[in-house]
């Protein structure tokens, strides 16, 4: 569950985690949808997975959500993987 808190200089946070379900091949894609609104697009960090070999990014990124991209995490292939992602109004 996602939660929003205030931050550095006043700017809120909300932190969360997502469920993405992986191809074979250990791609895919989720989208984000923020539990409330920013004043402007922030910034957003999503951790990758402990030894995993896949890169992880945060993209398209706007006010009320954001594109959690998963490509290449081989060992977790087929599977439904939880990540946690950080999103930080602009200072």
């Amino acid at each position: 569950m996602a939660s929003k808190r205030l931050g550095l200089q006043g700017k809120y946070y909300i932190y969360g985690e997502q469920n993405v379900t992986l191809s074979a091949g250990g791609t895919g894609l989720a989208t984000v949808t923020f539990v409330e609104t920013f004043t402007n697009p922030p910034a957003v960090l999503v951790v990758p997975l402990l030894g995993g070999a896949g890169v992880v990014t945060a993209t398209s990124t706007t006010t009320t959500q954001f594109s959690l991209n998963v490509v290449g995490e081989t060992g977790a292939g087929s599977t439904t993987v939880t990540y946690v992602y950080f999103a930080h109004e602009k200072l």
